[in-house]
């Protein structure tokens, strides 16, 4: 071969690597299949996280419903969403983002992230020491899981749930998902009330919804199964068992303040075996009935004025299943507003917490 005629080396041979990815705006919402792409190439072919947002995907294709997922962990969090194109398809939209900022325990936790914790403490909760704690946590995941270590833990996801929901808004956007299911050790690791309290609490948005956990934390494994017809068998013969059920929320919006809201009566469905149940619906209330996992029941709310739920109206009827935690109707605010004076956020937190898990820690 020739050489160069200025006398230097002869280059070696160069690969280039062309990468083909979709328009900016692509995907729906706008962007999240560039995202999507860029997302996969920053993770490993078996990541877990991803492999969640994956698993989300193909159980709503076997369930067909919309499902949302919450993902929390050690080195950040993932919130995602899937639901079918149409009544009955096998078409599947999905998006997700996974922030690293979502951790549970942060390694370098700012200003912003104490602050965000200490204020879904339904106690008093010292900045520095929740500091220590934080970094004791990220030392030890698994470790004071009881009494205050729950608390933290509790109010730790709760916070980081909150950075994941700021930075998905077009996630926030969608209707009220048919399913919500919350994954990762920092869910499995709390008393199953104080997690439904957290995804209600925090996503917040008119309509019925069924809560769960990925108590076995399977999701992620079986996301990294590459071939999808594969994975959809697994999650259809796993579906029974894969999830833990922590019922079902009721959370109208638009309720009026102020004074007796309607009525509800629930009556078993078809799996179901209870008495009756009336409740007054109270605005800005939280209530909880025992409904166990595998029961099934229709409530009819109606309402003296118009609400949103599935729709706008004032009567409505409605399928909900049991699960650890029962029923939980919500007539609070959406978006939730809780006041900015401490005592006060305080106070409320604490009801809130007493409706569902009752070892509040002085």
């Amino acid at each position: 071969g020739s050489s160069p005629q200025d006398g230097t080396a002869a280059a070696g041979p160069r690969s280039h690597n062309a990468l083909i990815a979709p328009d900016a705006g692509a995907g729906e919402p706008a962007g999240a299949a560039l995202q999507q792409v860029l997302e996969g190439l920053r993770a490993a072919w078996n990541d877990s996280r991803l492999g969640f947002a994956r698993s989300i995907s193909s159980l709503a294709s076997v369930l067909d419903c919309s499902i949302e997922g919450i993902e929390i962990g050690l080195q950040g969090g993932l919130r995602c969403r899937a639901e079918p194109l149409a009544p009955g398809s096998k078409t599947i939209v999905s998006w997700h983002a996974a922030p690293a900022f979502a951790s549970f325990a942060p390694s370098d936790p700012g200003d912003g992230a104490i602050d965000g914790l200490v204020a879904w403490s339904p106690v008093v909760l010292d900045r520095y020491r929740v500091t220590d704690r934080l970094r004791d946590l990220r030392i030890s995941p698994w470790g004071d899981a009881d009494g205050d270590g729950a608390l933290l833990r509790s109010v730790a996801a709760k916070a980081a749930t909150e950075r994941a929901i700021v930075a998905t808004p077009d996630i926030s956007a969608r209707p009220a998902a048919d399913l919500i299911v919350a994954g990762g050790g920092t869910w499995a690791s709390m008393p199953a009330s104080l997690a439904a309290l957290a995804i209600a609490d925090l996503i917040r948005r008119p309509g019925v919804s069924r809560l769960a956990v990925d108590h076995a934390r399977l999701l992620g494994p079986i996301g990294a199964i590459e071939d999808e017809d594969e994975r959809c068998r697994m999650l259809s013969d796993l579906a029974g068992d894969l999830l833990l059920p922590l019922g079902s929320v009721i959370m109208p919006a638009g309720v009026r303040q102020g004074r007796s809201a309607g009525k509800m009566t629930l009556r078993p469905g078809e799996s179901g075996t209870f008495p009756a149940i009336e409740l007054d619906l109270q605005p800005g209330a939280l209530e909880a009935i025992d409904l166990a996992p595998g029961q099934t029941a229709v409530a009819r709310m109606e309402f003296r004025d118009n609400v949103r739920l599935a729709s706008r109206g004032r009567n409505f009827t409605v399928n909900v299943a049991g699960g650890l935690v029962g029923l939980l109707v919500d007539l609070r605010e959406v978006p939730l507003r809780v006041s900015d004076r401490s005592e006060a956020r305080r106070a409320a937190l604490e009801a809130w917490q007493r409706v569902v898990w009752a070892e509040i820690v002085e």
